[in-house]
């Protein structure tokens, strides 16, 4: 919606935003029962309760609305001007698989063998390395606490994790990101077999896409074969050659028999035209993980009826500042770069039912700003949104318990202090199964920011003029926006050089808080921020600083 000029004016004042400082993370034991009062509450895209109170009770979300009794044993938040989402769901989080025990696992199916065990080692297993369906990635998770951390910062705190490696790679599992054993956090312990056309690495075979093509096809026809043997056995067992025991064909035949997902995981966009080969000449059907690349073939990808889970792992600027260096550049990388942060909004169009991932990033604190990236090319932000709650949860079957902010719904919960999908934006903190996150680390101020500022914003092409105020001492800084004679009072906060400023938006006739971060250097300012509804940058120097006197602040 369109800003009135007096929201407008505020806005580039506050829009000074700065780089994100280090933020840590641990879990701080309260009570069981919350209630988190006066924030602007997005229930689900499109729905949205403007000033209102979440009661959280043993893990679960006990009430929310606008108007909603703070139960008398309940620990309050106060969290005005901060905005609260449901927890995000991330359905490619890709983890190793531990090893096996040496003494061999469960031979009679579900216990699994090592990832490079010799041929020779005994069991009833599939004879390639690479094909592993009887793997049950829930028993043999090697997580850090660092992937859970690095998700967490970023919002996520649903995730199901898929072995990293093989052409058949075993059970994914559903679990939150929570502190604890992983008994507290599984929700599925059996989510899918994981398929794709990776190939064995070295001499070892399949070494091309020919030969994974051949591994999957031979697979799912012996398969099918041993379920009709053991059938055909069963029946009349006597004076009939009884069939080998084969673990892999075993865990591999529920998801043939469509009692569970086939995920296929793709690398770009030929590998889903191939896996759709697959499907067609088998008859299944693949609930996707794709590349990024869609964009390319959408026609041909078409709408899948189980939907993908796209990244947004967008390629680097290629380096092109050495005329030799630029001649090596490709015309298809320089295009992909240039067109990979439109894909999602291209699906969106195409009406293409898609998750996001953080799959495939380098950085996973890039997550949301590179779904910002997306958002600023054509995808709206309630399509970001939920890619990112209602769509990953309803691909998985989980929608009556994740995804939106309901009674009756697990208590995974983001608490942000701007739009999630803004680079501005900080997670302050992060609820998973009831329990609260600390996000982000208040650092020692770094110099002195109380004075007199004259700030320009600018947003569409505009520039506009305010003074900003802060006053105080140490941790205790006001602050007070002037706009065209208006004084508004902020709420001021400092973080090494960086100064945040928070307002009602209600001040300038807007929903939701208003914020902006400044990134100081000396007198200078510069940053940018955002409101519910756009972004815009800033800058400005300080003209007063705080009086010799006044203790309190600026003159």
């Amino acid at each position: 919606m369109p800003f009135s000029r007096k929201a407008l004016l505020l806005l580039s004042v506050f829009s000074v935003a700065v780089a994100p400082g280090v933020r840590a993370q641990g879990e701080v034991h309260t009570p069981r029962v919350h209630a988190l009062t006066g924030a602007r509450i997005v229930m689900a895209p499109g729905r949205v309760i403007e000033k209102g109170t979440v009661v959280l009770r043993d893990g679960v979300i006990e009430a929310v609305g606008a108007s909603v009794a703070i139960p008398a044993d309940a620990r309050v938040w106060k969290v005005d001007s901060l905005t609260i989402y449901p927890g995000l769901i991330d359905l490619a989080m890709p983890v190793s698989v531990t090893p096996a025990d040496q003494g061999g696992g469960d031979q009679a199916g579900g216990g699994g063998r090592q990832a490079n065990a010799p041929k020779s080692k005994p069991g009833a297993f599939h004879e390639l390395d690479v094909v592993t369906p009887e793997v049950v990635l829930a028993d043999r998770l090697d997580m850090k606490d660092g992937d859970r951390t690095g998700r967490r910062n970023q919002g996520i705190t649903t995730v199901r994790v898929i072995p990293e490696k093989g052409v058949i790679r075993g059970e994914a599992a559903i679990l939150d990101l929570g502190d604890g054993p992983l008994s507290n956090n599984l929700l599925r312990r059996e989510a899918g077999q994981v398929l794709s056309f990776s190939t064995a690495g070295g001499d070892a075979y399949p070494a091309s896409t020919m030969g994974t093509v051949a591994v999957l096809r031979q697979t799912i026809m012996d398969t099918r074969w041993y379920a009709d043997a053991n059938a055909a056995y069963a029946a009349k067992p006597v004076g009939v050659e009884r069939p080998k025991t084969n673990v892999a064909f075993e865990a591999f035949l529920p998801s043939l028999q469509g009692k569970e997902p086939i995920i296929f995981v793709t690398d770009d966009v030929l590998d889903v035209l191939r896996a759709k080969e697959l499907e067609k000449e088998f008859g299944l059907q693949f609930a996707y993980v794709g590349s990024g690349e869609e964009y390319k073939r959408l026609y041909d990808v078409g709408k899948l009826p189980r939907g993908i889970v796209v990244p947004v792992n967008f390629p680097e600027a290629p380096s092109v500042d050495d005329p030799g260096q630029a001649l090596t550049v490709s015309t298809e990388t320089l295009r992909h770069w240039q067109n990979a942060p439109g894909n999602l909004a291209q699906m969106n169009t195409a009406k293409m039912p898609f998750a996001i991932t953080a799959m495939g990033l380098k950085d996973v604190a890039s997550f949301r700003k590179n779904i910002a990236k997306a958002v600023a090319r054509g995808l709206p932000a309630d399509a970001a949104l939920a890619a990112t709650t209602t769509v990953p949860a309803s691909m998985v079957g989980l929608s009556d318990r994740l995804g939106t902010i309901e009674a009756g719904k697990i208590a995974n919960l983001v608490v942000t202090d701007g739009p999630l999908f803004s680079d501005s934006t900080k997670v302050r903190a992060v609820w998973v199964d009831g329990d609260r996150y600390e996000v982000e680390e208040v650092k020692p101020a770094q110099g002195d920011s109380r004075g007199t500022w004259e700030l320009v914003a600018a947003m569409n092409g505009t520039d506009y003029p305010s003074t900003l105020v802060i006053s105080g001492q140490g941790g205790a800084l006001s602050g007070s926006l002037k706009v065209h004679g208006q004084d508004i009072p902020c709420t001021v906060s400092q973080s090494g050089s960086n100064v945040t400023v928070t307002f009602p938006g209600e001040a300038l006739g807007e929903t939701g808080p208003i914020r902006f971060t400044i990134s100081i250097k000396g007198d200078q300012a510069t940053g940018d921020g955002a409101t519910a509804h756009g972004t815009f940058t800033i800058s400005g120097n300080r003209t007063a600083k705080p009086g010799l006197f006044d203790e309190g602040g600026a003159r």
